[in-house]
């Protein structure tokens, strides 16, 4: 049996689109915005159970091929944008809307006051993110004052009260990390009646009211799921790892995973395994999955933040290891990939860094005369694959190493286009 220090990590950060897990399990957070979107040779159902997916055999030649899902632009500028864009919002699960802000200029004259509400520093991606926008915030030219605003993992109400007080004092543009987007479509819609424009981080709030900075999480999965495919040859058993079926990026990514896995007969989804986005219950359901299930399994999915968990059960029944699909990686994930090439698929992250500097060049161009076209500013998030790997680990980094992966995401010049000049 394989030495893997990584797996002796106990817990990792969850560095992904649920910021605070006992709310997403509270609440159904991560925004399920709109129903998942389907092809006609995936199912959209909820996870949580054993599942078998399913494709003719004449779509088995196309197997490890990203599919063309469709996505909902209202607006008409995606599609505008040509291929490039478009690719990124493939099966994209939110409505793309004209944005409210279009037109937007600024009231007044400088120095204009940020406000934000974000949940506490209670993750490593938290932790890294709120530093990060402050000083990104604060840097725009013509801001003279950044509010900075924390509420509590289950602080729902605190943030809406938090939000609605910014709104309140009037300040010039309003940034949150919505824990549920629903209940702030109608506070979107309070700061556009008051000119404020309202950024909504990572958990894009569903109106034209809003400027979502958010992942693509259904072509994330479509696309990692289709380089999995290749990596495990079109056959074999799957296993997915759920974070919280209810949740919207886990609805969304087991979507974008069945979509692609449809395109080959040969490849089997068991996604009966609730991990709850903590790796030592992905490690208790898992090990009790491999108890009962004594067949190969060829390859891993998972929402995000499991795999060493995941990695801990097979390495712990000596089972050999699966080639997986890691989503919200951390350094050392990528640490012990590096040195087990066969073992990775695809990783994919957002990065707090590329978060924050988006947010600061989306200020900026509102403070300059410069709305948004749309309501969706989004992309797939950062891919890290055999390739890349080299690029995203840091200098002296160890398969122990709980760090959030750093780099670009959502790079001024993808975000440009967006904007009215």
């Amino acid at each position: 049996m394989e030495n893997h220090p990584v797996t002796s990590r106990r817990r990792r950060p969850i560095v992904w689109l649920c910021a605070v897990v006992v709310v997403a399990v509270a609440l159904g957070a991560c925004g399920k915005t709109s129903s998942a979107p389907s092809s006609s040779s995936s199912s959209a159902s909820a996870g949580g159970s054993s599942a078998s997916t399913t494709a003719s055999a004449s779509t088995s030649s196309n197997c490890g091929t990203v599919p063309t899902l469709a996505f909902h632009d209202a607006s008409g500028v995606i599609t505008s944008l040509g291929s490039s864009y478009t690719s990124q919002f493939n099966g994209y699960a939110t409505p793309i809307f004209k944005s409210a802000f279009s037109n937007f200029k600024p009231k007044g004259s400088p120095p204009y006051t940020i406000g934000i509400s974000v949940t506490a520093p209670i993750s490593p991606t938290q932790a890294a993110l709120i530093p990060l926008l402050e000083k990104d915030l604060h840097a725009v030219k013509g801001v003279g004052n950044v509010v900075l605003l924390t509420s509590p993992p289950t602080g729902l109400t605190t943030q809406i009260q938090q939000t609605q007080s910014l709104i309140q004092r009037h300040v010039s543009v309003v940034v949150v990390e919505p824990l549920v987007p629903q209940p702030f479509i109608p506070i979107a819609a309070a700061a556009a009646k008051a000119g404020i424009p309202f950024i909504s981080l990572i958990n894009g709030t569903p109106s034209p009211d809003s400027i979502n900075l958010a992942p693509n999480s259904v072509a994330d999965a479509v696309t990692s799921g289709a380089a999995l495919a290749k990596a495990i040859g079109g056959k074999g058993s799957v296993l997915g790892v759920h974070g919280v079926p209810s949740t919207g990026v886990d609805h969304q990514e087991f979507a974008g995973w069945r979509a692609a896995f449809a395109k080959c007969p040969g490849i089997k989804l068991d996604d009966s395994i609730v991990g709850e986005f903590q790796p030592a219950v992905a490690k208790a359901q898992t090990l009790a999955y491999l108890s009962s299930h004594p067949q190969p399994v060829a390859g891993v999915v998972e929402t995000a933040g499991m795999v060493a968990g995941v990695l801990q059960a097979f390495e712990q029944t000596g089972r050999p290891l699966p080639v997986f699909v890691d989503a919200g990686p951390a350094v050392g994930d990528l640490v012990f990939f590096k040195s087990h090439p066969d073992k990775l698929a695809s990783a994919f992250s957002i990065t707090p860094t590329g978060l924050a500097n988006a947010t600061a060049y989306t200020v900026t161009q509102l403070l300059g005369g410069h709305g948004p076209k749309v309501s969706e500013l989004a992309s797939l998030s950062a891919t890290m694959n055999q390739s890349n790997l080299s690029q995203w680990i840091p200098a002296g980094a160890t398969a122990s190493d709980q760090a959030v992966v750093e780099g670009t995401w959502l790079p001024t010049s993808y975000l440009a286009p967006f904007f009215n000049k």
